[in-house]
């Protein structure tokens, strides 16, 4: 109920202001971003110290199997970090594969193009054997407004962790929020474990 009363304010404002503004709600200071992927939210309270960031999005769920290609493609290497990119284009989401300049185990520079008309979702990397987590160097690169995520422990079941960046700061968001699930994945911790995409059938 909270979130949806924070959203029916949004839209409130969002007539008056096309991309962006800021309003007051329970104590907080909001600031809203409009973009084509959703709407991003930062939440400051009078501290300053104690934001919270949402995201509501206005495109339709990835497909599951768009996840378990990825979790495919980061298996490839295990000794190096790796990333894609989500594209929705023409009605449809695809993979993104990046130039690479050079990779690590624990680092990568890389270099994306994206076709003229497709929107970025979400860019991913990949922290092989090492479990799921946002590192001080991810804070610094991932400060423009968007959805991010990092996949771990690719040697055994794997795990998701999705955030959004919105004006400094950030806020984990739930897996499902992203991606269509299916009926019988219902039992995995949301935003912790997906499925061993080499166990389950497509």
């Amino acid at each position: 109920m909270y979130r949806r009363k924070i959203l029916s304010r949004i839209y409130k404002d969002i007539q008056k202001v096309p991309n962006m503004g800021d309003f007051n709600f329970r104590g907080k200071k909001w600031h809203f971003e409009k973009y084509p992927l959703g709407i991003f939210l930062k939440g400051t309270d009078d501290s300053g110290k104690n934001d919270k960031v949402c995201f509501y999005p206005s495109i339709p769920k990835i497909p599951e199997r768009i996840l378990q290609e990825i979790i495919r493609y980061f298996r490839k290497d295990l000794q190096q970090e790796m990333v894609v990119q989500i594209l929705f284009m023409n009605n449809e989401f695809l993979i993104n594969l990046p130039h690479i300049q050079y990779s690590t185990k624990v680092s990568v520079s890389y270099c994306f193009q994206i076709p003229v008309g497709a929107l970025l979702v979400v860019t991913i990397h990949s922290h092989n054997t090492m479990p799921a987590f946002f590192s001080d160097t991810d804070d610094k690169d991932e400060e423009m407004p968007g959805l991010y995520g990092v996949v771990g422990c690719l040697d055994r079941s794997p795990q998701l962790k999705l955030r959004a960046s919105v004006d400094g700061s950030f806020g984990y968001i739930s897996v499902w929020k992203l991606f269509y699930k299916k009926e019988d994945v219902t039992a995995l911790r949301d935003d912790i474990v997906i499925p061993d995409a080499e166990q389950r059938s497509v």
